[in-house]
């Protein structure tokens, strides 16, 4: 894989998720988890019977949807870490199409992309390009980095992906204007 330009910090944050849950924080993930749902729950609660604008039900159903991806990402990293520590559960590469494992990774990135009114600009070749690979892994990899192009790019922005192909390897590419 090349082009991973202004990617340092998704690997530096994921770093120190895996650290931190090395170190005993699962538990204040729990939490935040837990204060996440307790809060969405209120809301669901009282909205149906609150008087709310439209536009004040639309702001807090974003947020909502943003914290649950957050809750979600969390998990995700929290059980990537269970199972990586597992010694019931070995890794085991299987030939692995890049193209759609790439995509639904875009797929994915363009809700938060969204949000920030950040465009997702993709020049991705479909040719039966396999790669040995976990696609839970691949597409976390490629998640990971699209979410920090989106992190760090300034709204209206655009996160570029590309991947080619030749005979031999794959190459991906994803860079930002952040």
């Amino acid at each position: 894989l090349d082009g991973f330009d202004g990617c340092t910090g998704a690997a530096k944050d994921f770093d120190f998720a895996l650290r931190a849950a090395e170190d005993g924080l699962v538990v204040a993930v729990a939490v935040e988890a837990d204060e996440f749902l307790f809060r969405a729950e209120r809301f669901a609660a009282d909205a149906p019977g609150g008087d709310f604008s439209r536009d004040e039900l639309v702001e807090a159903m974003e947020k909502i949807l943003r914290e649950s991806q957050r809750t979600a990402q969390l998990i995700d990293n929290l059980l990537l870490l269970a199972r990586a520590d597992s010694d019931d559960e070995i890794l085991r590469p299987v030939p692995v199409r890049i193209d759609s494992v790439l995509q639904e990774a875009v797929d994915r990135a363009r809700q938060l992309a969204g949000s920030k009114n950040i465009r997702i600009a993709t020049e991705i070749e479909e040719a039966a390009v396999e790669v040995n690979g976990e696609v839970t892994l691949l597409q976390r990899l490629f998640f990971v980095l699209l979410e920090n192009g989106i992190k760090y790019t300034p709204e209206n922005g655009v996160v570029s992906v590309s991947l080619h192909s030749s005979s031999d390897y794959a190459v991906v590419e994803i860079a930002d204007t952040g």
